[in-house]
């Protein structure tokens, strides 16, 4: 028995028998890096390709803001513009009724002018956001399976 165990433990301990493990170790772990960096380069290259898309789509957001912005500013200007130049009329006025009259046409007006602005805001609306979402789509169509 103890010859037994002597062959054993040099079996367990012997050179080559450490030279094989150790080289198939080392084949799993190359094998493994080199899985591990495909996968990191094809995660890099698809992060790379959706901050393109995200850049696009915040600088389409801005140039839509803007445009909006300036057309509601546009829209306000013109109901202050209205509003002072009904109060001028109706300083002037020579009569109640007559400032009755000027107020009346004055809300008449304004809101004929907010419904046009209304359907106005949301045709540009909905071209801008659309042109945003063909800005958007010309890009993102690149992602690779």
């Amino acid at each position: 028995m103890n010859a037994e165990f002597t062959r054993v433990f040099h079996d367990m301990f012997d050179p080559a028998q450490a030279v094989r493990f150790q080289g198939n170790f080392q084949t799993m772990i190359e094998s493994s890096m080199g899985r591990g960096r495909e996968s990191y380069d094809k995660a890099a290259e698809y992060a790379k390709e959706n901050m393109k898309t995200i850049e696009q789509v915040v600088v389409a957001a801005q140039a839509s803001s803007k445009l909006i912005g300036e057309k509601v500013l546009r829209d306000a200007e013109a109901s202050a513009k209205s509003f002072f130049d009904t109060a001028t009329a109706m300083a002037r006025a020579k009569s109640i009724s007559e400032i009755a009259g000027l107020q009346a046409d004055s809300v008449q007006q304004q809101l004929a002018a907010m419904g046009e602005q209304s359907k106005a805001f949301f045709e540009f609306y909905s071209k801008v956001a659309q042109q945003m979402f063909e800005a958007v789509g010309s890009t993102g169509g690149s992602s690779k399976s």
